[in-house]
């Protein structure tokens, strides 16, 4: 089976993952612009979880539409 990357879900896992690591990494103790980003941080780790269910039910979706052609 091929699988295809969505460059669009890997962008937003990339945004999820950095936000998670600024909030680690001090969030609001980070100079201006990244401080405002670091607070935001804590939606990451929902943001990664929503996209993985995405990616779960797409999964499904297409083993479903294979299944029967």
């Amino acid at each position: 089976m091929k699988t295809e990357n969505i460059d669009w879900i890997d962008g937003l896992k990339g945004v999820a993952i950095l936000g998670v690591i600024l909030i680690h990494c001090g969030g609001a103790s980070l100079p201006f612009p990244l401080s405002n980003v670091g607070d935001a941080g804590k939606y990451g780790v929902q943001l990664f979880f929503l996209i993985s269910g995405y990616l779960a039910f797409l999964s499904y979706l297409m083993q479903t539409i294979t299944k029967f052609m």
